[in-house]
C-alpha cells in the first residue's frame, strides 16, 4: 500500500524478566487464569547484523544510528491449543500496555525488554498487538500539566474479536509523534518461532511551506509567529488488522465525526523556531516556498481523514525591525482544499502564497512527497 514503511524488524527471546498480572473485562470468567512462567520471560531482539529498512523513527528525532527507543505491546491469551479469532475472540487480557524498552546491544543483539516485566504463561497462547512509541493510557503530569490518555485500549466501543484502539494526537507539534502500528502476531508459544514486529507509519505527516507576494519594507523582516491547522478530526479508532500490507484501519471519518481538531506549529505554546519571509534573502522571498519552522518541530502528524469544509489554516504574520515588531497583521485564513485527503505513511507539503498587501492567504497547493525524502528536505530551513 502506498506510503507505508516497515520500521524495524523484531523476534522474540527468553531472559530474566518479571511478572505481568492477568485480567479479564469486568463481567468476563475465565475458565482458568493463567499463570507466569518465570523460566520463560518475553523479550524482543533483532541481530545486529540484519539490514535495517529506511524509515522515519517513531521517536519523532530520527538520525541514521539511532534505534528505536521504546514502544508498547498488549497481548491476549487462548487456552493451549485454541486459535485466536479476530471476529468473535474474547478480551484475555495479558499485558496491559506493556513498555518495552531499547536496552542496547546485548550478545550481539539489539535489545528490548518490558518494564514492568513479563513471562510467558503456562497452558496458553499469546496474541500480540504492538504499537509505536510507546504513550499512556492513563492521564498524566507533562510540563506542569495535567494530560488525558494519549490512548484508549481497548476502546469504549469495544466489543470481541480483533482490538481496536482510540488515538488523540497531542496538539503541540513539540509534543506529537510519529505514531505507528505493527501487524497483529496470533497464537504464539514461548517454544515456538521468533516473533517479527512491522511497523508501519499511522499517520498523516503534515508540513507546511510558505511563499509571500509584494515586495517587503527596507530593513523589515515579516515573521510567521503562528501556524495552526483546525477543524479536523481530533480523535479516531482504528482497528488491528491481520494483514502485512494495511496492519490497521481507521475508522471512517463522516459528518457525523466531531472536527474538534485544532494544531499549532509553534514551540511550546512560543513562537516558531524558523521564519520563512526573510528579506535577507531576496531569490527565497520572491520565488521559492520555505518550510515553516525548523526540521525537529515543523511537521504536524495528524489523523488520515478527507476532510471538510471546516478544514481551516490560518497563519499570524508581524513585521520586524530588528527585535521590534512594527506590525501585527490580522490572521491570514484559508480553508484547506480538500481535494488531496490525508493518508496515513504520506506526507502532505502545502505550498502557501500570502498576500501582505491583502493580508489574504492567495492559494494553497497540496504535494505529496515520499516519507523518506521528507526527512532530507532540510536545506529550506531559516533558523532564527
Amino acid at each position: 500500500m502506498f506510503g507505508l514503511h516497515n520500521i524495524k524488524v523484531f523476534g522474540a527471546v527468553a531472559v530474566l524478566l518479571a511478572a505481568v498480572a492477568c485480567t479479564k473485562p469486568a463481567g468476563q470468567e475465565a475458565a482458568f487464569t493463567p499463570e507466569p512462567d518465570l523460566s520463560a520471560p518475553i523479550e524482543f531482539s533483532e541481530q545486529v547484523a540484519e539490514p535495517q529498512t529506511k524509515g522515519l523513527d517513531p521517536m519523532g528525532d530520527y538520525y541514521e544510528g539511532i534505534e528505536l527507543q521504546h514502544f508498547g505491546v498488549y497481548s491476549w491469551w487462548n487456552p493451549k491449543g485454541t486459535a485466536f479469532n479476530p471476529v468473535s475472540n474474547d478480551p484475555n487480557i495479558y499485558q496491559v500496555n506493556n513498555n518495552v524498552v531499547y536496552q542496547g546491544v546485548i550478545s550481539g543483539k539489539r535489545t528490548w525488554k518490558c518494564a514492568p516485566s513479563a513471562y510467558w504463561p503456562f497452558r496458553c497462547n499469546l496474541s500480540f498487538f504492538a504499537y509505536a512509541p510507546y504513550l499512556h493510557h492513563e492521564s498524566y503530569e507533562f510540563g506542569g500539566e495535567t494530560l488525558p490518555p494519549d490512548i484508549i485500549f481497548p476502546s469504549a466501543d469495544y466489543t470481541q474479536g480483533t482490538p481496536r484502539v482510540t488515538y488523540t494526537p497531542r496538539t503541540s507539534v513539540t509534543n506529537q509523534v510519529d505514531f505507528c502500528v505493527a501487524k497483529p502476531v496470533y497464537d504464539r508459544l514461548a517454544s515456538t518461532e521468533p516473533i517479527h514486529f512491522k511497523f508501519q507509519h499511522a499517520l498523516t505527516r503534515i508540513q507546511i511551506h510558505v511563499k509571500a507576494l509584494g515586495t517587503p519594507m527596507p530593513s523589515t523582516q515579516y515573521r510567521i509567529t503562528d501556524a495552526i491547522i483546525s477543524g479536523v478530526a481530533g480523535s479516531n479508532t482504528f482497528t488491528y488488522n491481520n494483514d502485512p500490507d494495511v496492519p490497521f484501519i481507521w475508522d471512517a471519518v463522516t459528518s457525523s465525526t466531531p472536527m474538534d481538531g485544532e494544531y499549532h506549529l509553534t514551540k511550546t505554546k512560543g513562537e516558531l523556531v524558523a521564519t520563512p519571509l526573510n528579506n535577507t534573502n531576496p531569490s527565497a522571498y520572491d520565488t521559492d516556498y520555505l518550510h515553516i519552522n525548523s526540521f525537529d518541530n515543523g511537521r504536524l502528524y495528524l489523523l488520515p481523514q478527507v476532510l471538510t469544509a471546516s478544514a481551516c489554516l490560518e497563519l499570524a504574520v508581524s513585521a520586524f525591525q530588528g527585535d521590534a515588531v512594527v506590525s501585527i497583521f490580522p490572521p491570514f485564513r484559508m480553508t484547506i482544499p480538500a481535494s488531496q485527503p490525508w493518508v496515513a505513511g504520506q506526507t502532505i507539503a502545502y505550498l502557501v502564497t500570502i498576500d501582505i498587501s491583502r493580508v489574504t492567504i492567495a492559494d494553497i497547493k497540496a504535494m505529496i512527497i515520499p516519507w523518506d525524502d521528507a526527512k532530507d528536505n532540510t536545506e529550506d530551513v531559516i533558523i532564527y
